[in-house]
């Protein structure tokens, strides 16, 4: 199997598929509001995709963020809509002081690391004593979730797709993700999304269209994902960002229902994929 690159294909990227006030934003920012002008460092930020978020809806919040990718971080540095310190560093060694923030964020990084519980460690290390941890995390194990039928029977090939694709090398359960940070942590508030509808969604607009685009060269593949480029290549890029807007569109029904079960369906773990955590000493 090739290790994933991350250099080359950076995380964080802004894409056509995001959505203003998405429920992983939400979650992390009501689990914030009792914080005035916090240090908050996002672990894994790729190209900062979700700091950009949280600029705009907590203009007070001190930004910080650390990445493997260098590629990730001088894009990041370079981009003028958003302000803060962003380091080269590993979720297993951050490369910040003890007891220094008082929020960590980590979105869709667990899944990508050999040892997930040295970074739990390290994230408790950096908190203050009152610091909040946060992180959202897919359970590509989970039982009953499309993502666990997908691994046992291959449906389209689509087996390591999330390893192919995203560098995912982690298949939680839900029960691996409170064996891992349950024991750190004193006061925990643990919610749900991704049942079958939001699982029906990603496979419509992120699984079906990446295996698409799988059948191009890697340099047409990257155009596709940055939506810039010129001459032939860049006229199919502008292409495909007019298909991505129209699948978008069509798709948009589905999303008022993917967003609406998020919200009813936050306490029931049956058939979630995903899971949200907030921890506090």
């Amino acid at each position: 199997m090739v290790e994933y690159n991350y250099e080359k294909n950076s995380q964080g990227v802004s894409t056509a598929f995001d959505f203003k006030m998405d429920k992983r934003t939400k979650r992390f920012i009501n689990a914030i509001k009792n914080l005035k002008n916090p240090r908050i460092l996002e672990i894994g930020m790729g190209q900062g995709r979700f700091l950009k978020k949280i600029s705009r809806l907590r203009p007070d919040a001190i930004l910080y963020g650390v990445d493997i990718s260098h590629t990730a971080i001088c894009i990041a540095k370079e981009d003028k809509s958003i302000e803060g310190t962003f380091l080269v560093g590993s979720a297993e060694k951050i490369p910040f002081q003890d007891n220094f923030f008082d929020a960590v964020v980590i979105m869709d990084v667990l899944e990508h690391l050999s040892n997930p519980q040295q970074a739990i460690i390290e994230v408790k290390r950096v908190l203050s004593p009152s610091g909040l941890f946060h992180f959202y995390v897919p359970c590509e194990g989970q039982p009953f979730t499309l993502d666990k039928f997908l691994r046992v029977t291959n449906f389209l090939n689509l087996r390591d797709f999330t390893r192919n694709n995203f560098g995912h090398i982690q298949y939680f359960t839900q029960k691996d993700i409170k064996n891992l940070v349950c024991p750190y942590f004193s006061k925990t508030v643990i919610t749900y999304s991704d049942h079958w509808i939001s699982q029906l969604f990603h496979l419509l607009t992120l699984y079906l269209p990446k295996k698409f685009i799988s059948i191009f060269n890697s340099s047409v593949q990257r155009k596709f994902r940055s939506s810039c480029g010129s001459g032939v290549q860049g006229k199919i890029s502008n292409l495909w960002i007019v298909l991505n807007k129209l699948w978008l569109l069509l798709l948009f029904p589905i999303n008022i229902i993917y967003e609406v079960e998020a919200w009813m369906l936050k306490h029931l773990s049956f058939t979630a994929k995903g899971v949200h955590f907030t921890g506090e000493y």
